[in-house]
């Protein structure tokens, strides 16, 4: 883990990795869901 990406996991106070990377994963989740959406307002 690179010194940037553990200072700003270290901002969002989290207990575990575990909680740390469903967190990630949701975020991820998230965002290719608004990106799909917006492809397929383009396409419309």
């Amino acid at each position: 883990m690179s010194k940037e990406v553990k200072e700003k996991t270290d901002l969002v106070d989290y207990p575990g990795e575990e909680e740390r990377e469903i967190i990630i994963t949701t975020r991820l989740l998230k965002f290719r869901n608004v990106v799909n959406m917006y492809t397929l307002l383009k396409r419309t």
